[in-house]
C-alpha cells in the first residue's frame, strides 16, 4: 500500500497534527480556506498581474531591437556573400557570432529580472492575503485556519471562509493599492 515511505510519513505527520485538533474541535473555532481561489479571485492579484504583464512586454521589447540587429546583419551577409573573399567572409561571421552572444546574455537577464518581477508580485499578494486571514481570524474568532488543499482530508462547507478573506483582501487592496488599475 505505501510503496512511497516520504508520502507515508506526510500521511502519518498530517495525522498527528490533525487528529489531536479534532480532540478540541468542539472547544476550539478551526476554518479553512481555499488559498488558490484567493490568489485566483483577489483584486489585488489582477491588478498587479496586468502591471506584471506590461513590464513584461517592456523587458521582452528591449531584447527584440537585438533579434532585429541580428536578421539584418545576417540578411546583408548573404547578399554579399558572393562579392567577398573567403577571408573576408570570418569578420562578419564573427560579428554576427557576437551579437547572438549579446543575444543570448540579454534573454538570461531577461528571464531573471522576469522571475524576479514575478517573485515579488507573489510575495506583495500573499503578505496582502496573510494578513486579510488575520482579520478574519481575529474578528471571527478562529484558533486555527487551514489551506484547503494541503491540510484538510473532510470539511463542511460551513467552516469554509474563503469569502471572508476575500472580502477583507479587497478592503486591503483598496487601501494600499489605489493606483493599481
Amino acid at each position: 500500500m505505501w510503496k512511497d515511505p516520504i508520502n507515508f510519513f506526510k500521511y502519518i505527520l498530517i495525522l498527528s497534527v490533525i487528529f489531536p485538533l479534532s480532540l478540541f474541535a468542539k472547544e476550539k473555532k478551526i476554518g479553512y480556506i481555499n488559498m488558490k481561489a484567493l490568489f485566483d479571485e483577489a483584486a489585488v492579484t489582477k491588478k498587479i498581474s496586468k502591471s506584471y504583464d506590461r513590464e513584461k512586454r517592456e523587458i521582452i521589447e528591449s531584447r527584440e531591437f537585438l533579434k532585429e540587429e541580428i536578421n539584418r546583419a545576417i540578411h546583408d551577409l548573404k547578399i554579399e556573400r558572393g562579392y567577398l573573399k573567403k577571408k573576408d567572409f570570418a569578420a562578419p561571421v564573427k560579428e554576427i557570432q557576437k551579437k547572438i552572444d549579446e543575444l543570448n546574455d540579454v534573454i538570461r537577464e531577461v528571464n531573471e529580472q522576469l522571475e524576479a518581477l514575478e517573485n515579488e508580485m507573489k510575495l506583495e499578494i500573499f503578505l496582502d492575503i496573510s494578513e486579510a486571514i488575520d482579520g478574519v481570524a481575529r474578528d471571527q474568532g478562529f484558533d486555527l485556519i487551514l489551506n484547503k488543499k494541503n491540510a484538510v482530508i473532510f470539511a463542511d462547507d460551513d467552516m469554509d471562509i474563503t469569502d471572508d478573506v476575500l472580502d477583507i483582501l479587497t478592503e486591503i487592496n483598496e487601501r494600499d493599492h489605489p493606483n493599481v488599475k
